[in-house]
This record gives structure tokens, C-alpha cells and sequence, in this order.
């Protein structure tokens, strides 16, 4: 454990214990821009997550496709975020499947759920326009859904 001064809401964080958080964390505090200024209120451009997490955030561009009993569902204890492009909706899906995500997720929440808010609060740099966050989000897609096939079966839709 490392000693540090960091605070959130009047509470001391006890979960930056090495130099290497401390310095993602005084990286992320200099940010000014968070991601719920990429949001937009019933935009077509959509990233789904499960609210439950755990160790792995499920995530990505778009809405999934659920079936129960053979029948297409709403995907059961899913959130979607609404964002103002398609380029900051791939850049969105790529941070919720990132290990920078899932660090703040350890460090900043109960280690369960993904609420909302939480989530929109994250710290993004201004520079995220700077790459072209397409390209990286449909090779992710394609990464999941050939990990999917080959290890529970096929996705359909």
C-alpha cells in the first residue's frame, strides 16, 4: 500500500494500493471531459452493458440479440447508453471492454454493478475524437463474437 491523498465525496480511496494506480489516477483526475458529454437522449447510436459485472464488463455497440424459450427478448438486466455519433459510440464500446474500465470499476464501485451514473462520470480525455474508434470496435465485434461461437455456440440474429 501506498500513501496518498486521494479523496472522493469526503471518503479517502482505499483501493489505489500501488504507484502505477496512483499515477493512472492523478491521469484520470486531469481529465475534463466525462462521458455523459458524449450522450444524447434517444440517438440511434447505441452501446449496450450489463449492469452486473464482476470480471468482465459485457459491452458493446448496439443492442444484443436475447432469446428465451426461442422467442427474441429485451436483454434481461441490460442498460443502453445513447450517445451523438457513431464514432463516440465505438469509442464508448472500447473503453467498457478496456482494462482502464475495468480498473476504475474496481477501484471506484462495489465490484457488482454498473450503475448509470457511475458510468457516465468516467473521466475521458478530450482527445478521444483522435483516433478512429470504428475500426477498433469492429475488430473487437468480431473478436467476441468468434470467441462466442467457439466456446458456447452460435449467436443468432
Amino acid at each position: 500500500m501506498i500513501p496518498h491523498v486521494f479523496w472522493v465525496d469526503g471518503h479517502r480511496i482505499a483501493k489505489i494500493g500501488r504507484g502505477a494506480e496512483k499515477g493512472v489516477y492523478e491521469k484520470l483526475i486531469k481529465q475534463h471531459n466525462i462521458v455523459d458529454e458524449l450522450t444524447l437522449r434517444g440517438s440511434n447510436h447505441v452501446v449496450y452493458y450489463q449492469e452486473a459485472c464482476r470480471y468482465w464488463l459485457k459491452a458493446f455497440p448496439g443492442s444484443p440479440y436475447f432469446k428465451r424459450n426461442g422467442e427474441g427478448i429485451a436483454p434481461p438486466h441490460g442498460r443502453f447508453l445513447y450517445l451523438n455519433s457513431s464514432e463516440a459510440a465505438a469509442f464508448v464500446g472500447c473503453l467498457l471492454n478496456s482494462s482502464l474500465f475495468y480498473w476504475y470499476y474496481s477501484a471506484f464501485s462495489d465490484c457488482e454493478h454498473v450503475n448509470d451514473g457511475f458510468l457516465r462520470e468516467m473521466p475521458i480525455p478530450k482527445q478521444w475524437k483522435d483516433s478512429s474508434w470504428s475500426a477498433f470496435s469492429n475488430e473487437l465485434a468480431t473478436s467476441l463474437r468468434e470467441c462466442f461461437e467457439k466456446g458456447i455456440g452460435k449467436l443468432e440474429g
